[in-house]
């Protein structure tokens, strides 16, 4: 999310560098360049950080961000982007870079319907269309008014995973700087 991505900000770190620098000078990126923008965390996660002023996404098009992720393909196993809820070029150059597309939404009507409606596209750009396409619910309480079966028979495809309601574990992860999972998860 190149406008109001916060991952940075969830990790407690202080980026050096953004995804637009990054894209900048990927003229004469090599992997020696790649170290010095990507920020490490403790927890061994690699981070390269959405710019903290917003007005600057626009800068980076749908080929460079193309170009970008083949680029970290050869450095990295895994490549996790967070992106905005936005059909965006930039976006859908992300999609169409993608091995799995992880979709999060929540056990509401809206982020149903929300869901749907993007159902067609995310099929047309992704090379394996819905085969790449993995469900989690965010915020899940199994008291939820919209049951896991109404949300998988609703959307006609199966909830990847869960992920529990818990306000307080992750406001202290936040806060802390850690991820959720190194401060012992969740007990729900």
């Amino acid at each position: 999310d190149l406008e109001l991505g916060e991952s940075a900000l969830i990790l407690g770190t202080q980026p050096r560098f953004s995804l637009v620098d990054f894209a900048e000078n990927f003229r004469r990126m090599d992997a020696g360049l790649l170290a010095s923008y990507i920020d490490h965390h403790a927890s061994g996660i690699d981070l390269l950080s959405a710019p903290v002023e917003p007005d600057k996404a626009d800068s980076v098009t749908p080929d460079q961000i193309r170009r970008i992720l083949a680029f970290l393909r050869q450095h990295y196993d895994y490549i996790i982007v967070d992106t905005p809820r936005s059909f965006a070029g930039s976006t859908l150059a992300v999609f169409e870079q993608a091995d799995l597309l992880f979709i999060v939404g929540i056990a509401d009507l809206q982020s149903l319907r929300n869901i749907q409606r993007g159902m067609p596209l995310f099929k047309r750009v992704l090379t394996k269309g819905e085969e790449q396409i993995r469900l989690i619910l965010n915020r899940y309480d199994p008291r939820d008014t919209v049951s896991v079966q109404d949300v998988e028979r609703s959307l006609g495809m199966r909830v990847f995973w869960k992920v529990s309601n818990d306000y307080e574990a992750v406001t202290t992860s936040v806060t802390a700087g850690r991820p959720i999972v190194l401060n012992g998860g969740s007990p729900y």
